[in-house]
């Protein structure tokens, strides 16, 4: 019995190596192909500096949606409500920090602030803000859920 079980391990680990062996000369044979042609993957770093500090003492709660203008401005929309009690003690008079930022803000390419808006008192505002885009005017739109779905 012992024989057997030994026997089966070993076929299980060799047939991983024949496995993992593969797919490194599979690697090794696409890069080289890759390379033959003069293609080359793109590389992404995180900026860990990027955007630069909201102003105000604001946070960013859920970030649930992101678009990019024609002048490569970002864009991003938030869940203000999804910030938890400690990252909101501004709001409430608690301390000198923090508060949630407005629903919508817009960077530019070095990171800098340069528009924010988002629910104002009298005016119709989604329960949960779901997406964002910018059209090719220059129009940002919204989508939202919850208690009705929206289009702004």
């Amino acid at each position: 019995m012992r024989k057997l079980i030994r026997s089966k391990n070993f076929l299980i680990g060799s047939a991983f190596a024949v496995a993992l062996a593969g797919l490194g000369v599979a690697q090794f044979a696409l890069q080289g192909k890759a390379e033959a042609q003069g293609v080359q993957a793109p590389k992404f770093e995180v900026d860990p500096f990027w955007p630069k500090p909201l102003p105000n003492g604001w946070v960013l709660g859920q970030t649930i949606g992101l678009a990019v203008d024609g002048q490569d401005n970002v864009w991003i929309v938030h869940r203000p409500g999804s910030l938890e009690a400690k990252e909101s003690y501004q709001t409430r008079k608690e301390a000198d920090c923090c508060t949630a930022a407005p629903d919508v803000l817009a960077f530019d390419q070095a990171g800098n602030l340069i528009q924010h808006w988002g629910k104002v008192e009298g005016h119709d505002w989604p329960s949960s803000n779901h997406g964002i885009t910018v059209d090719s005017k220059g129009n940002v739109w919204l989508g939202a859920n919850g208690g009705g779905d929206q289009l702004l």
